[in-house]
């Protein structure tokens, strides 16, 4: 409702499964958030540093250099701490 905080809000990210690039919507909730995104295999490794991203306006993109195929879950913060996640199916290229 009208000034509840959302703790925790669905990404939609395309394509999903991807190889190589993805586009992740952000919900209007991060507006002026600043946010920040991390990558985490299945294990709850943070995998960040395996692929490059890049936050333009409201979508997020996401170019992998190294993740291996497999799930993950990406999860952007935003500075009043609204989080968001996604699962992530990465394919081989």
């Amino acid at each position: 409702g009208v000034g509840e905080t959302n703790y925790s809000e669905a990404l939609t990210t395309y394509p999903n499964p991807f190889s190589e690039t993805a586009t992740v919507n952000l919900p209007g909730s991060f507006s002026g958030e600043n946010p920040a995104a991390a990558i985490f295999d299945m294990t709850g490794k943070n995998v960040t540093s395996a692929l490059t991203i890049r936050f333009e306006g409201n979508t997020v993109q996401l170019l992998n250099t190294g993740l291996a195929a497999g799930i993950y879950t990406l999860k952007i913060t935003g500075n009043s701490g609204t989080v968001a996640t996604s699962r992530l199916c990465v394919t081989t290229k």
